[in-house]
């Protein structure tokens, strides 16, 4: 959806894939959704909001020893 430029959608399943990635505890997913989700807010011209997100993620990728995720987000 990102790519498509459909960034409400993707605002949606980003956020959605958070709530899960949280229940489930998975760190990995979690960054993952979290980049997800500050890019479609940063679509969507929500720059702060994008950001914070995008920090959210790059700090789990760091802690988990993600590099793929970190250049990601980087």
């Amino acid at each position: 959806m990102l790519l498509a430029r459909r960034y409400s959608e993707a605002q949606v399943s980003a956020a959605r894939a958070l709530r899960l990635a949280r229940l489930c505890g998975q760190a990995h997913y979690r960054g993952v959704a979290l980049n997800n989700l500050g890019l479609a807010l940063a679509g969507l011209g929500l720059t702060e909001e994008a950001l914070q997100r995008l920090s959210e993620g790059l700090s789990i990728a760091t802690a988990t020893g993600e590099r793929r995720a970190r250049a990601m987000a980087g």
